[in-house]
């Protein structure tokens, strides 16, 4: 018997879920969410990936969206699919709330099967730019110490300092 027949994850959708519904929004995303991760972990992909699609078809047009959207480039990863990865986690909005997660599960395909150390940078950049705080500078610092670039991890130790100089993740920092 197929997980998801036991399981009755099909119904859960008997209409398009509002944000008013009783069952939260986030939490009938997370039931689709957890059972493709399961399902994944069984090594199921076919089903966690027609789990994912439904949510996606369900959750369209919703809060939800972005992370679904997530979870199936999570699968696409899994399958060897970094291009439609790559893809799907680009097509996150920079108004999302998910999309700092985007960027850094983009980042790290980047670096761990395209070996791109330039691209995985870029992300993290982007993020600067976008939101150019602590703790922002302070992921790009740590990212440049993951790839070696030590006098850019340096700066943005720096710059991180100087935008919250009693911050505990950045006192201890000292310019040499």
């Amino acid at each position: 018997m197929k997980m998801t027949q036991s399981t009755g994850i099909s119904g859960i959708r008997r209409q398009k879920p509002s944000e008013n519904d009783n069952v939260s929004l986030f939490g009938k995303a997370s039931v689709y969410i957890h059972m493709a991760q399961v399902l994944s972990q069984l090594n199921d992909i076919s089903e966690a990936t027609k789990t994912v699609r439904e949510a996606l078809d369900v959750f369209r047009g919703t809060s939800q969206e972005v992370r679904v959207l997530i979870a199936n480039s999570e699968l696409a990863i899994k399958r060897g699919d970094y291009d439609a990865a790559i893809a799907m986690l680009s097509s996150v909005p920079v108004a999302s709330p998910a999309f700092t997660k985007a960027q850094m599960v983009k980042a790290d395909i980047y670096l761990q099967y395209r070996k791109d150390k330039h691209l995985y940078a870029r992300c993290y950049q982007e993020l600067v730019a976008i939101n150019p705080c602590h703790a922002t500078h302070v992921s790009l610092a740590e990212a440049y110490l993951r790839i070696q670039m030590l006098d850019e991890a340096v700066q943005s130790f720096e710059r991180a300092k100087a935008l919250s100089p009693g911050d505990p993740t950045t006192i201890r920092f000292r310019t040499q």
